[in-house]
């Protein structure tokens, strides 16, 4: 699988999980990138960055921004820069979360990572959701919440 497929699959998975959290009081609004020009609806840019996935309900106020990272495009400046962009609107949000979709063993780095981030940009209110993914023909998940 290459970069971008990993990728893309790491989107969509995240995507998934995003529709079918509890947190939604209604169906929310989902804006997926797929990188892949058959998106209706990209994303808007948030900072000088379009996110991987952005979701809104609008009953609730509950924002959610998802962010799909291979494991070797977590821990670089590139990835700091998108995250500050993301935590600083999400600071403002009556209720904004930070998902990042990333592979099973990438899971701490993607935590380390997120939480340094969130720290420096002073939006510690603002919860994390890292989901580890394993890829397959059964797919495994597991989500961890900061």
């Amino acid at each position: 699988m290459s970069e971008s497929d990993h990728h893309r699959s790491l989107v969509r998975a995240l995507a998934e999980v995003i529709s079918g959290d509890s947190v939604w009081t209604n169906s929310p609004i989902v804006y997926c990138d797929m990188q892949d020009d058959c998106a209706a609806d990209w994303p808007p840019i948030i900072g000088s960055n379009r996110p991987d996935i952005f979701a809104k309900d609008l009953a609730s106020s509950v924002s959610i921004i998802g962010e799909a990272k291979t494991a070797e495009d977590i821990d670089n400046s590139h990835t700091f820069e998108q995250l500050a962009s993301y935590f600083g609107y999400l600071q403002h949000q009556p209720h904004g979360e930070l998902w990042m979709g990333v592979p099973w063993l990438s899971a701490g780095t993607a935590i380390r990572v997120s939480t340094h981030v969130r720290s420096k940009t002073d939006a510690a209110h603002v919860p994390i959701r890292v989901v580890a993914f394993l890829i397959g023909n059964v797919s495994i998940r597991r989500i961890w919440c900061e």
